[in-house]
């Protein structure tokens, strides 16, 4: 993975809602194989799924990276 990425997520994390419980990166950008046109594959473990708070948990997670 590279540094910068790396040091985003890390910092997203300890602001991220307290929702949720874990994030995963998977991907090319975990396998460290990314290229400059690649996303970012990332799956989140939430604490409940609360229906209606589920997409504004994603959007402030996605606002901070």
């Amino acid at each position: 993975m590279d540094l910068p990425l790396e040091a985003t997520l890390r910092q997203s994390a300890e602001s991220a809602p307290s929702e949720i419980v874990a994030a995963y990166l998977f991907g090319s950008r975990a396998r460290g194989t990314a290229r400059p046109s690649s996303d970012v594959d990332l799956a989140v473990l939430l604490r409940s799924r609360p229906v209606g708070r589920l997409s504004s948990v994603a959007r402030e997670f996605e606002a901070s990276v």
